[in-house]
């Protein structure tokens, strides 16, 4: 509201601190209590301040260190309801520049600004860009590389120490760092009947607790760790055209909570140039947000059975049934006339969905009921090959089990 008004008052009401009197949420105190505290006087039920605060993750702080105001005006934002550009985001990208250019301006790609640069009053007047060899020279200068990369990367330092700003950044800290997916499926948005609606998915109440303890994990245990947060988003479902661009074609974004200190290592690496451990990291977040899609979403798992079923019908049922290859699942769990006591890894997903049909059909998984060497049993590495995995199975008629002497 204070940038509503003329700045003369603006600041008078500053000062004298009459603004606190006029603004209901200054008398309040709702600027100086987080969403936690608030959270904590209104209810006791777990489950309602979950409700009440999970879009948290839109801005990424916590509820007990975000302020209650900034989070309001978050959920009041969406209280209307929500838009999407139509033909998708990249839309957005595409009329902006048209407007600049149609105005004399130019829009460079692939052209990272190094520093800004600063006349001897301390004020923004251009940047160099360091592939270019050049120095553009600007009235007004926009950063929106974060406040610590601006602070401390791009102004010159003498500039920035002077600020008020400077000595807050130590103090407030950065906030949560997140890692994207974006998947591709078979199957329209109709056919898969996927909602124009985001999910937010917890595993806890506790927000605070849970994701502070995810965070505070070591790159080498994410592997036995369930991650307790995830977005997930059908963008194709939100865009009126994408039919007619992608026929027959589904998108899926999800987001979940990371932390920089499992990446810092690589900070000054080439994109896709970090080597296997870094590339190890990223697979097994990317194969854990995708199970959560999986689990909510069955669909999006696609038509493999069906087809496989389908296929299955055309063999006779007098000879051996025998069908191998990659199931993408994990089934160490032993189920009576299904597995054996000779698997690898912890059951997913895809490892129940495997058992349940196996049972529908009367197999058996034949490469879990003989003993082997763990060399002989993985059938998948990670980059790395920090982590191995057995997702290849033998299944066979369980009338025909004992034709099957070794596997």
């Amino acid at each position: 509201m204070l940038k509503l008004i003329p700045w003369p008052i603006a600041r008078l009401l500053v000062v004298t601190g009459l603004y606190r009197l006029m603004f209901r949420c200054y008398r309040r105190r709702y600027t100086e209590r987080t969403l936690q505290e608030v959270l904590d006087e209104l209810t006791d039920n777990g489950e309602l301040r979950l409700v009440l605060s999970y879009i948290c993750g839109d801005y990424g702080v916590f509820p007990n260190e975000v302020p209650f105001l900034l989070h309001a005006l978050v959920v009041k934002h969406y209280v209307g309801g929500a838009w999407y550009p139509r033909g998708g985001t990249s839309e957005i990208a595409f009329h902006m520049v048209q407007a600049i250019q149609h105005h004399g301006g130019r829009v460079l790609v692939q052209a990272p600004v190094t520093n800004i640069i600063c006349d001897d009053k301390g004020r923004a007047v251009g940047v160099k860009v360091a592939k270019l060899d050049t120095e553009i020279q600007a009235k007004i200068v926009i950063s929106d590389a974060g406040l610590v990369n601006t602070f401390k990367t791009l102004l010159p330092p003498l500039v920035a120490q002077a600020s008020y700003i400077y000595p807050l950044i130590q103090k407030v800290g950065p906030s949560c760092s997140f890692i994207t997916t974006f998947i591709g499926v078979d199957g329209s948005p109709n056919e898969l009947k996927l909602p124009a609606g985001n999910t937010w998915l917890y595993n806890c109440q506790d927000i605070n607790k849970t994701m502070r303890s995810f965070l505070e994990s070591k790159a080498e245990d994410i592997e036995d760790l369930e991650i307790p947060f995830g977005y997930i988003s059908f963008p194709s479902a939100k865009d009126a055209e994408w039919d007619s661009k992608y026929p027959g074609k589904s998108s899926v974004l999800v987001i979940t909570l990371a932390k920089w200190e499992w990446f810092k290592e690589w900070k000054n690496e080439k994109l896709r140039h970090c080597g296997d451990r870094y590339e190890n990291i990223k697979d097994v977040i990317g194969r854990k947000m995708w199970q959560q899609c999986v689990d909510l979403f069955p669909q999006l798992d696609g038509r493999f059975y069906e087809e496989l079923e389908e296929a299955k019908t055309q063999c006779s049922q007098q000879n051996p049934l025998i069908i191998m290859g990659d199931f993408n699942a994990r089934k160490y769990a032993r189920e009576e006339n299904i597995v054996g006591p000779h698997g690898l890894g912890t059951r997913n997903l895809r490892g129940e969905k495997l058992v349940e049909w196996c049972k529908m059909n009367n197999l058996i998984i034949g490469n879990t009921w003989f003993q082997q060497p763990p060399r002989r049993k993985w059938t998948w590495k990670s980059p790395g090959e920090e982590i191995r995995n057995q997702i290849d199975f033998i299944l066979l008629s369980h009338r025909f089990r004992n034709a099957l002497l070794s596997a």
